[in-house]
């Protein structure tokens, strides 16, 4: 369905799946989506507005943004798959970021935790594809080489921040990173104790 242009204030949708559904002029004030699907859904960063409004799952929302990549379609506009692909992943950092506003006083923690991990992830995601568009539309071997190297610097920090997310669960769960530091210790004790760098540790 296509929702362009309308405004919604005080709706709940609970278990709804919205899928090839355009939000992407849509107003949501103080709205819920409760435990609902999404699937190549669109959205904009500049039109769509989100206030107040709570979304059970935003990282599933946000990932599942679809754009038109249809080459035959694009020609008449002037633009490529390959331009709108990137142009996407800065739009959903940029609506990834209204979201975790609008829930962070409305949503519950849950919720909110999910929503650090959508806008943690795809702004690295975004600055990513950044680098990578660039690098694949310059003549210049120098450039190519400098957006190579940001982009692999990027790839790694995306890395190493999903995993630590997922260790802490993006903030909500500081017991279980407690606990995943406590058994690094142990292991590297174990392992150190065993091999004789440590003399007289086991």
């Amino acid at each position: 369905c296509d929702f362009r242009s309308s405004k919604w204030t005080d709706a709940k949708f609970s278990d709804c799946h919205f899928e090839k559904t355009s939000l992407s002029t849509s107003k949501f004030v103080d709205c819920q989506f409760n435990n609902c699907t999404w699937k190549s859904i669109g959205i904009s960063s500049n039109e769509m507005h989100i206030s107040g409004t709570r979304i059970s799952n935003p990282h599933d929302f946000i990932q599942a943004a679809y754009t038109n990549t249809d080459a035959n379609v694009l020609s008449q506009f002037s633009t490529s798959p390959s331009y709108q692909s990137y142009r996407l992943e800065g739009t959903k950092a940029k609506v990834a970021r209204a979201v975790l506003t609008s829930i962070q006083d409305h949503g519950d923690d849950d919720a909110f935790f999910d929503g650090v991990k959508a806008y943690i992830t795809q702004h690295l995601i975004a600055k990513i594809a950044d680098k990578k568009y660039y690098r694949t539309q310059t003549s210049s071997v120098l450039e190519w080489i400098k957006n190579a190297a940001i982009e692999s610097a990027l790839r790694l920090e995306l890395a190493i921040v999903s995993l630590s997310g997922w260790i802490n669960g993006w903030g909500g769960k500081l017991g279980r990173a407690l606990v995943a530091g406590l058994a690094l210790m142990i292991i590297f004790w174990a392992f150190y104790g065993t091999s004789g760098f440590v003399p007289g540790v086991l």
